[in-house]
C-alpha cells in the first residue's frame, strides 16, 4: 500500500486529509502518511494529526509515495510540484464521491474535486486543478494546468480559464470569458468580460484592481 503525502501543512492540507479519507483509494490503494513543509511548527498550530516529515526540498520521494498538493496559490502550487516532479514523485487526483461529474469530462493528474461539485458535458480539468466544495462548472468549460476554483465558484458554458488562475469564493464568470494566466478573481466578484495575464479583478462587475506579474517574477 501506498503512502499519501500532502504537499502543504496548512488548513488545506488538514482539509484535504480528512476528505481523502473519503475518497476511492483510500485503506486499499494508499493510506495517508504525512506532510511536505518548510514549517514545522504547523503541527501544532494548525492540529495536524500526522507530522510534517520534511521540506519539499529536502525529500526524496520513495516508489511508496503518492502526492497530492493542497497548496491554494497557483503560482506556489506550479513551483512545488514541478519540483517534486522533477525527482520522479507520483501524483494522484481525489473526486469526492459527492460530486456530480457528466459524460465525456477530461481529469488529468492530480487533480483534486471536493465535495457537491458540479462538472458539466465536456469540461476539460488540466493536470493539478483544484475544484472546491459546491463549484459549478458550465458546459465546454476548461480550466488549465494549476488553476484553483474556490467554493462555491461558477462558470458558464465555454468559459477558459488559463494556466494558474484562481476563481475567489462565490465568483461568478459568465458564459465564453477567457481568464488569461496567473490572473485572479475576486470573492463574489462577477466577471463579464476577459481578464488579461497576471491581472487580479474584483467587484460587480469586475475590474482591474492589481497586476499579478511582480509576484510571479519571484
Amino acid at each position: 500500500m501506498k503512502r499519501l503525502i500532502i504537499i502543504g501543512g496548512r488548513n488545506l492540507g488538514r482539509e484535504l486529509l480528512s476528505l481523502s479519507k473519503q475518497c476511492e483509494g483510500f485503506g486499499n490503494d494508499w493510506m495517508p502518511y504525512g506532510f511536505l513543509d518548510d514549517d514545522k511548527s504547523l503541527e501544532k498550530k494548525n492540529n495536524l494529526p500526522l507530522p510534517i516529515i520534511s521540506s519539499v526540498e529536502a525529500y526524496s520521494p520513495t516508489n511508496d509515495d503518492v502526492f497530492i498538493c493542497a497548496l491554494g496559490n497557483p503560482w506556489y502550487k506550479k513551483k512545488y510540484i514541478t519540483e517534486m516532479v522533477a525527482k520522479g514523485a507520483q501524483f494522484i487526483s481525489l473526486v469526492h464521491p459527492t460530486a456530480i461529474i457528466h459524460d465525456n469530462v477530461d481529469i488529468g493528474h492530480g487533480v483534486i474535486i471536493q465535495p457537491n461539485c458540479l462538472i458539466s458535458d465536456h469540461v476539460v480539468l488540466a493536470d493539478f486543478v483544484t475544484v472546491q466544495a459546491y463549484s459549478t462548472l458550465g458546459h465546454d468549460t476548461s480550466v488549465k494546468a494549476y488553476s484553483h476554483v474556490s467554493a462555491y465558484s461558477f462558470t458558464g458554458g465555454g468559459v477558459v480559464l488559463e494556466e494558474g488562475v484562481l476563481t475567489g469564493t462565490r465568483s461568478t464568470i459568465l458564459p465564453n470569458i477567457k481568464v488569461n494566466q496567473f490572473s485572479v478573481v475576486g470573492a463574489c466578484s462577477l466577471a463579464t468580460k476577459n481578464v488579461p495575464p497576471f491581472t487580479t479583478v474584483f467587484g460587480v462587475p469586475a475590474v482591474a484592481i492589481a497586476s499579478n506579474a511582480e509576484q510571479m517574477s519571484k
